[in-house]
């Protein structure tokens, strides 16, 4: 993000979501507006959902009247928890300050990083914002699956039922690996803020870089956004 660690330059993900490094980012360019962004097209796949799953379950030789309105109300029900989760989350987001974190730029206008903290803090909520979601989501699809299979006896609507499973069962496993990841971003990053927090005055942004007194803060920094750093990368997929 700046000299001591070119490295940074690559895009870089934050609580899910891309953003620019400041090396390439235009002016003013944060995380907010790209996390407003990715909330859109999620309310939009969550609309579409009921209208896709019922597309495929059309495609079953039914032998239960019961089951494609089962289907439909499990669709729904799956839909109205990812977009009142949605609603919470853009209402946070746009609480949020926007800016880069860690970068020289968002580190110069916030000397304080009492705009980092607020930032930090509203990225634990949408975390733990999606960590409920998934949890009532993994409550919706086991009633939904019961009373698929409670529907019927046809074997067709069944392998159905097992194919849903089986398909939640794999997005959840990649939403609770990518809230790890995200995790150990956030934490990453408080460990960044703390440090510049507890070295207040023995430090300052110059010409886009970080200058610090005392060669043994430069080395400590360094490791620690190297961390910072890393940790994006996995968000990433790097």
């Amino acid at each position: 993000m700046f000299s001591l660690f070119k490295k940074s330059c690559a895009s870089v993900p934050f609580a899910g979501v891309l953003f620019l490094s400041s090396c390439v980012a235009p002016s003013g360019t944060g995380v907010r507006d790209e996390m407003l962004k990715a909330a859109k097209k999620e309310r939009a796949e969550a609309e579409a959902l009921p209208r896709k799953m019922r597309q495929v379950a059309s495609t079953v030789p039914a032998t239960s009247k019961e089951f494609m309105p089962t289907v439909g109300s499990v669709a729904d029900s799956i839909r109205d928890e990812k977009v009142s989760r949605l609603a919470r989350q853009d209402a946070l987001i746009r609480q949020m300050p926007d800016g880069v974190p860690l970068s020289p730029e968002f580190v110069a206008a916030d000397p304080d990083l009492r705009l980092h903290r607020q930032l930090l803090s509203i990225s634990r909520q949408l975390l733990a914002e999606d960590e409920r979601g998934l949890e009532q989501a993994s409550a919706i699809n086991a009633s939904g699956l019961k009373s698929i299979e409670q529907s019927t006896s046809g074997i067709a609507e069944r392998n159905f039922a097992i194919g849903m499973k089986r398909g939640f069962e794999r997005e959840a496993s990649l939403q609770k690996s990518e809230m790890t990841s995200i995790r150990r971003f956030l934490d990453s990053l408080d460990q960044g803020i703390r440090f510049l927090e507890q070295r207040k005055g023995k430090w300052r942004v110059q010409d886009d870089q970080y200058v610090f007194e005392d060669s043994a803060d430069v080395r400590h920094f360094n490791q620690l956004y190297e961390s910072y750093a890393n940790a994006a990368a996995v968000l990433a997929g790097g």
